[in-house]
């Protein structure tokens, strides 16, 4: 069971116009639904997470800690909870965005060679990622991410000793304590990570999207307003209407596409360069 909600005042679904159904997509699971999350299918993978284009997805894992570590780390070599003590729970919330801004700052390796056999959604996804962002890295002219397999350290066996009756007594109680404290609910849930733009590193333009605009744009403003991001703005003179658009800043929410009343707007994979974009008015 996992303790994990979405945070409805941020899902994009609160827009009557949106399609984004990217989470229950995903979800190897089938434990979301229209803005729940069934805490008892949960398995904590983290690829809703990974896929959220405003960081709905609230969670007990700290996403945002465990990425500061991989990037302070002297060896980065990314690896879960099961072969790294102090790694994440699972490697699901990582992305071609957040691998790639790893690869441009450092060399790294990362260990998914068990991910088949706990988690194969989490494996497929994984595997897409990593490659989609080496191509990236591959294009920038820097090393790729290497996969690798990590051995987990040994356990040392404790050691026998004798304890007395009233040591034995307290450290049950401490136990207990302790049980009775974690069944207790607790406000402990971290602010929401967004995966889309948890890196401040320039990305290759490979991996940042695009859009078009086709004629017939009337210059109603409605995708500006309802830009999250702020990634698009609009002039107009008297021949011509003028998009600016911040591919850095657009995280793929489709909401201006969902919302454009002449559907003249498209969102693509990779930006084409063109930052201005000027349409003819009719």
């Amino acid at each position: 069971m996992n303790n994990r909600n979405i945070d409805m005042s941020s899902c994009l679904r609160r827009y009557t116009q949106s399609r984004c159904n990217l989470c229950i997509d995903i979800c190897p699971e089938h434990a979301i639904t229209e803005g729940h999350i069934d805490q008892e299918s949960c398995t904590g993978c983290g690829l809703c997470t990974a896929v959220c284009p405003v960081g709905a997805i609230a969670s007990a894992n700290d996403y945002a800690a465990s990425l500061s570590r991989i990037f302070d780390m002297e060896q980065t070599v990314l690896a879960c909870r099961n072969i790294d003590p102090d790694g994440p729970e699972c490697l699901g919330f990582l992305n071609r965005r957040i691998l790639s801004a790893i690869g441009m700052v450092r060399g790294a390796a990362i260990d998914i060679s068990r991910c088949a056999g706990c988690n194969p959604a989490v494996a497929d996804w994984l595997e897409k990622e990593l490659n989609a962002a080496n191509d990236a890295l591959e294009s920038s002219h820097r090393p790729k991410i290497k996969t690798t397999v990590v051995q987990p350290p040994k356990k040392k066996p404790s050691p026998v000793s004798n304890v007395s009756r009233r040591h034995l007594f307290s450290e049950l109680m401490k136990s207990v304590r302790s049980g009775l404290k974690s069944a207790v609910p607790q406000n402990t849930m971290p602010e929401r990570f967004n995966a889309q733009n948890a890196v401040a590193v320039p990305l290759p333009d490979s991996l940042q999207p695009g859009i078009t605009v086709s004629t017939g744009c009337t210059a109603c403003h409605l995708c500006v307003t309802v830009c999250p991001a702020n990634a698009l703005q609009m002039t107009r003179t008297d021949k011509e209407i003028i998009f600016i658009f911040r591919p850095e800043a657009c995280i793929a929410c489709n909401l201006c596409v969902d919302h454009c009343p002449k559907d003249v707007l498209n969102l693509i994979p990779s930006f084409d360069g063109e930052r201005i974009k000027k349409i003819p008015r009719s």
